[in-house]
């Protein structure tokens, strides 16, 4: 299981205004590839750029794509950096090496909160997309103000907007089957996490339900009668 992705926004889904088509998350890791992910606030989003940040750091040696987080609510309106002293920073290499690195793999910026506002930063990235042309991007938004972000350029490479959703009851489910938990717990941590996660606005969204299944599956005699209780664990 894995974060839902869809070609449409809930609100098109649920007014069935177009076709809606669940996207492959790994086409995300692909290094030829630019999407635009958009999704509610709290909904995993900069979960998702982390996820994939460890996946590609993993999988280095054999598909040389090297993940650059970068989270844009960490920069003023109009600061701007060297995104190649950046990466040097983040490798911890000197510059010629840093420089080998950059020239000889395939970068995937992972750009979490982007805002076109933040013109340093953008014009950061602008000049380093004209020095390289081995880069491709991930960029994440408010689904919210999606009308924000549809003329606007993310690199030099065309980009697809994608939007990330809520799971459903039915993938709640199929999460808690893969569990080691009794028929009889399925539906008692099932109806716990609707009703708990309603109550505390906790997005439903794949890692948050993995972790509260994670922590029940560890502790089989965990009640959880209120939100004090959730909170205090």
């Amino acid at each position: 299981n894995e974060a839902i992705l869809k070609t449409t926004s809930i609100d098109d889904v649920t007014k069935k205004s177009s076709a809606s088509f669940k996207v492959d998350f790994q086409l995300l890791l692909n290094d030829d590839k630019s999407f635009l992910i958009l999704g509610k606030d709290k909904s995993g989003k900069s979960t998702l750029l982390k996820k994939i940040q460890l996946e590609l750091l993993e999988t280095f040696s054999d598909k040389n794509i090297l993940p650059l987080y970068i989270d844009f609510d960490q920069y003023s309106t109009t600061q701007e950096i060297d995104i190649s002293q950046f990466i040097q920073k983040y490798l911890e290499l000197n510059r010629a090496l840093t420089q080998e690195v950059i020239s000889n793999s395939y970068i995937k910026l992972l750009l979490d909160n982007f805002d076109v506002s933040k013109k340093g930063l953008v014009s950061s990235l602008d000049s380093f997309y004209k020095e390289f042309n081995n880069v491709s991007t991930l960029a994440t938004g408010d689904s919210s103000i999606a009308r924000k972000y549809e003329n606007i350029s993310l690199s030099p490479l065309p980009h697809s907007r994608i939007f990330l959703h809520s799971i459903t009851r039915r993938q709640i489910r199929q999460l808690a089957e893969r569990w080691s938990l009794s028929d009889g717990e399925q539906e008692e941590v099932l109806s716990k996490i609707v009703s708990i996660f309603k109550q505390l606005n906790i997005p439903f969204n794949y890692w948050t339900v993995s972790l509260f299944l994670w922590v029940k599956s560890h502790n089989s005699s965990l009640t959880l009668n209120n939100n004090i209780d959730l909170i205090n664990y």
